[in-house]
């Protein structure tokens, strides 16, 4: 038997073995993720076949120099940025998307999507991130330009009675149309102008919705609504919650109209309220007399009105009769210091004292020491406290009681409200070292002053000018303790007491050592016509300059508690003279002796609490 042999067409079964191998190779391409994106077109910004870093290299282009977007309504044209309009392109999040969709679905989806997109490309957008209060606010000055016509219809109060004003047809563009037509052009990229056509604008309000309101309106005003605290009543007339009632539209067009309280007028009636209800609280002042301490000045609690949570009590009562009348929120917050607590202070006895004398003081330095005594007698500061003199002074100037006197300010002694405030200081500076207290600042002055210097010498003053340097030193006892500073004109002398809890401590202030003495520089003349030709005029004292150290210690039974050092460097101080040159000479018209100046007692500061004796401060002002 033969077989029959067909005859080969090896050609023909070779080009479809190329053709079918040609396919697979087609299919696996469009089939195998890709790192590529297809053929995507935002706008006309083409993302074929890049991979992440070059799309988003491309997308950030042309996103970063995307011209900006104009709009013509009518005859009225605005152009804006997209950062004018609270709009940003969010780049990566565009790009996840694309590339997450480039991978999602079947085999047969991916293959179909890369194969269609060879011949169509697929049109996406980019994602825009909108900030609405902002888009809203940027398009506000537009619409009010090329919108006419259009009312909503309101609700008056006048006279006890309400009435409606009718709701009126507009023309122009709602603003949602505005909105999505610029969206729309941001998400594909585009910078062509826009051209919206005006069209009728209908009220959000009609007169038909306000007109139903007019019984609720009426039954809300009919009487006012009272505001209670503290058995006093504040009474806010129809007319004041007339002013809060407002018409809100509904969300969709030709929905139903709601009545509501406007919150930001409330705010700022509860505002307003707010400043005559507030106030601080104020400790009772105390004295320490015939071995007691007593209530001199009765302390007062204070409160504070809790302005939002009124506001929202208040906008309740408007709108339901039956959430009146409110009760006003306020926080209490009652005194450190009054009649209950006053036996638990441990105001018990003197703990420390000092007195110094400012005999010679022209009378503006005399008015200024006790003046500054009154501010800081009986204020009190709790254990664990620092006490700082400028913070307790306040301000130092004609609206506090304080006179013009000598200072000592960029190296001159020059008039200021308060000249004569370091004597207080230095008083209490050393009160607080005769009762043992820790001292946290304290400066001396840029020279020597020889108030300071009367039975102690040099090194144990403190100079103190507003906001600095400072007084400041640590009640470190276990009780509080009062200040009480009186001043003896008949003496020239001031006095502080320190009253507290006695516990135990005792103080050794060391005698001063004075070292470097330099002798004062060369006189100064400065020439003036406000005297009389040849006539002079001493205005400022020569002064030694020095250094000094001080030391402190402060013990308990034979224990050292603690030690400071203190040390000063004062300057040596020229003595100054005025010359006259008046046309005046001074055989014509005699010159008055002249008063005593009180530059010998300016003062000057400073240094920190413990510098290095080879240390030269400089100057700074004081108060002396």
């Amino acid at each position: 038997m033969k077989r029959l042999l067909l005859p080969r067409k090896r050609g023909l079964l070779v080009s479809a073995g190329l053709v079918a191998a040609g396919v697979l190779i087609l299919l696996g391409a469009l089939i195998v993720p890709s790192a590529k994106l297809p053929n995507i077109l935002i706008g006309n910004l083409a993302l074929h076949d890049l991979t992440y870093p070059r799309a988003q290299a491309a997308l950030e282009s042309r996103a970063a120099n995307l011209p900006p977007i104009v709009v013509t309504v009518g005859e009225t044209s605005q152009t804006w940025s997209l950062t004018d309009l609270g709009l940003s392109i969010n780049t990566k999040e565009t790009l996840d998307t694309l590339f997450g969709a480039n991978l999602a679905g079947s085999w047969w989806q991916i293959a179909k999507t890369r194969l269609v997109s060879r011949f169509v490309p697929i049109q996406a957008q980019v994602i825009v991130v909108v900030n609405n209060d902002t888009f809203a606010a940027a398009l506000e000055p537009f619409l009010s330009q090329v919108n006419h016509g259009q009312v909503d219809a309101s609700l008056v109060y006048e006279t006890d009675t309400w009435s409606v004003v009718a709701a009126a047809d507009g023309v122009g563009i709602e603003p949602e149309v505005l909105q999505k037509a610029i969206l729309a052009a941001a998400r594909q990229l585009k910078n062509d102008p826009l051209t919206l056509t005006p069209s009728a604008l209908s009220p959000k309000i009609t007169t038909e919705q306000a007109s139903m309101l007019l019984p609720e309106v009426a039954t809300l005003t009919a009487n006012g609504l009272n505001l209670i605290t503290e058995g006093e009543t504040v009474t806010l007339e129809p007319d004041q919650l007339a002013v809060w009632l407002q018409i809100v539209p509904g969300a969709q067009p030709s929905g139903p109209v709601t009545l509501t309280a406007n919150q930001t007028k409330i705010s700022a009636y509860t505002k307003t309220l707010a400043a005559s209800l507030n106030q601080e609280a104020v400790d009772g002042r105390v004295a320490f007399s015939d071995g007691a301490v007593k209530i001199t000045q009765e302390s007062r609690a204070g409160r504070s009105l809790n302005e939002g949570e009124l506001t929202s009590l208040i906008a309740a009562a408007v709108l339901d009769t039956g959430k009146r009348p409110v009760t006003i929120p306020l926080t209490i917050t009652q005194p450190e210091i009054s009649s209950t607590n006053l036996q638990n202070m441990g105001l018990k006895e003197l703990i420390g004292t000092a007195t110094t004398s400012y005999a010679g003081s022209p009378s503006n330095r005399r008015y200024n020491i006790a003046n500054g005594t009154k501010y800081l007698a009986g204020k009190l500061f709790k254990p664990g406290e620092e006490f700082s003199v400028v913070k307790s002074l306040g301000a130092v100037d004609a609206t506090t009681g304080y006179l013009p006197e000598l200072v000592i300010k960029e190296n001159r002694t020059t008039p200021e409200y308060g000249g004569g405030l370091c004597q207080v200081s230095t008083t209490l500076f050393r009160a607080a070292l005769n009762a043992g207290l820790k001292i946290t600042e304290r400066k001396n002055h840029s020279y020597r002053v020889s108030y300071y210097e009367r039975e102690v010498g040099p090194g144990l003053d403190a100079t103190i000018y507003l906001p600095s340097p400072d007084l400041k030193f640590l009640n470190d006892t276990p009780g509080w303790i009062l200040i009480q500073g009186t001043v003896n004109n008949a003496k020239s002398e001031v006095t502080f007491e320190l009253y507290g809890t006695n516990d135990g401590r005792r103080s050794v202030v060391g005698k001063p050592v004075v070292y470097d003495i330099t002798n004062p520089p060369d006189p100064i003349y400065a020439e003036t016509a406000d005297l009389p030709a040849g006539e002079t005029e001493q205005i400022e004292k020569p002064h030694q300059g020095a250094k000094t150290t001080v030391t402190y210690q402060v013990y308990r039974g034979e224990e050292l508690l603690f030690e400071q050092t203190f040390r000063s460097t004062y300057k040596a101080w020229a003595a100054r003279y005025l010359v006259g040159t008046g046309t005046t000479s001074i055989d014509a018209t005699p010159s008055p002796s002249p008063e005593p100046s009180a530059s010998t007692a300016s003062p000057s500061p400073s240094e920190s609490v413990s510098p290095s004796p080879s240390d030269s401060p400089t100057p700074s002002p004081s108060t002396t």
